[in-house]
């Protein structure tokens, strides 16, 4: 009779139970679809209403797959394929999204399990909540990274970034058309691989400075450095220590091909400095009182205005086939001694000035040989000359010598000046 009693209230504590348990799914940030093995919605929990804005009943009269977006449908197929063949074991879907009741598409994460053979429940469950929030944010990181991607690989200048050892692991793809690398080529070959071998202390000199000064870019750096094709080009840089930075965690290296201008600059000082040369040599003729004046004068000349290493001129002694030093600017004591009573070479440089040339150029000294001036040349570092007649009636009486320390530092428009001035000089 006591257990007839208590039925009801049994009856009553149920219902407040369920009607607890509603209340909470009612209220969860997530959801739950429970789905027969032929897909029909069974169960529908409250929270489908803040999620996606239907009442439970809505959905289920509802073909579940009418507000699946079409290209996520498949891979939802799948996963409820893969849970009916694996009872009890949670399985991770895609995000997929699902339509709004307000017409906009959701993202959702879910996670499927089959309970079919569960008798409290019947089915397979399907629990979500809805991360178009961070979907969103996801892809605006996507677009921004393709939109920084695509200035990157756009931008006419390059981007580094190395370690603090120096080691590059990332080139941006302006490289090949700066240098002619690929990033791959360019990140195995190292930071100082392709410095010019002149310059490497001063890129060694930047790093140390920026390694002391995190955060502060070095002022721009000119390095020359190989191209591809085997030319050396003029490689602006600037340098920013931010290893401290979670999200770059190197050193950025941003650069940029000088070549052109720094070519550009170089002519308007070449020009200039052919002006001053030519200017300073018809001053010279003017003024000279004598000819041992007017020798010295123009070697020194060539020195100043005309930036030459050494300058001299020597007057020939064809009969023993020496020459000797008449003027000369520059020349040390090494010099001196190697010059004194030079013999000139049979087909040498003087040799064919004497013989009747106007002048010889040697762009580059060391692909010619000379004999001993070859290891002459190569202590005093000397990398170019230029040997021009000196004529007395027409006739070459000895040479005007110039040396430079760079190569093929005459070009067509100089070695035509320095004739014209070479045959002031004659004349004069």
């Amino acid at each position: 009779m006591d257990h007839l009693q208590s039925l009801p209230e049994t009856e009553e504590k149920l219902k407040q139970s369920e009607k607890r348990f509603e209340a909470l799914l009612e209220h969860a940030h997530e959801g739950i679809v429970i789905l027969s093995a032929s897909g029909h919605a069974t169960y529908v929990s409250p929270s489908l209403k803040k999620i996606l804005g239907y009442d439970p009943h809505e959905l289920l009269q509802m073909d579940l797959a009418a507000f699946t977006h079409p290209d996520d449908l498949e891979s939802l197929l799948k996963i409820r394929r893969a849970a009916l063949d694996n009872p009890d074991v949670p399985i991770a879907a895609n995000m997929s999204r699902h339509r709004h009741k307000d017409g906009s598409w959701r993202w959702m994460e879910s996670t499927v399990t089959n309970k079919l053979n569960d008798p409290a429940v019947k089915g397979i469950v399907n629990n979500f909540r809805d991360v178009n929030s961070r979907q969103a944010a996801l892809d605006k990181i996507d677009e921004n990274e393709y939109r920084f991607r695509t200035l990157l690989e756009q931008s006419a200048d390059g981007i580094i970034l190395f370690s603090e050892f120096g080691k590059p692991f990332y080139v941006s793809p302006a490289i090949e058309k700066i240098l002619g690398y690929t990033e791959q080529q360019a990140v195995e070959a190292g930071l100082l691989e392709n410095v010019h071998p002149d310059d490497q202390h001063l890129l060694l000199k930047r790093v140390q400075f920026i390694l002391s000064n995190p955060g502060k870019p070095a002022e721009a750096l000119l390095t020359r450095i190989l191209h591809h094709d085997g030319q050396w080009r003029y490689i602006e840089s600037t340098l920013t220590n931010m290893l401290s930075d979670p999200s770059i965690k190197g050193i950025v290296g941003n650069f940029r091909d000088a070549t052109s201008r720094i070519m550009a600059q170089r002519e308007l000082l070449y020009m200039n400095r052919l002006y001053n040369f030519t200017s300073q040599i018809n001053q010279a003729i003017i003024h000279a009182t004598n000819e041992q004046d007017l020798f010295e004068k123009v070697c020194h000349i060539a020195l100043e205005y005309g930036k030459f290493r050494l300058a001299w001129i020597g007057i020939a002694k064809p009969e023993n086939r020496k020459i000797r030093i008449a003027a000369n600017a520059g020349m040390s004591d090494v010099d001196l001694h190697f010059f004194n009573d030079y013999t000139y070479q049979t087909g040498g440089p003087m040799d064919v000035v004497l013989a009747g040339e106007n002048y010889y150029a040697v762009p580059d000294i060391s692909k010619r040989s000379f004999g001993p001036f070859m290891d002459y040349a190569k202590q005093r570092g000397f990398e170019s000359a230029i040997f021009l007649a000196i004529k007395r009636n027409g006739k070459a009486i000895g040479t005007f010598n110039l040396y430079a320390a760079e190569k093929n530092f005459f070009n067509l428009a100089e070695i035509r000046l320095l004739e014209a001035a070479a045959n002031e000089i004659s004349f004069a």
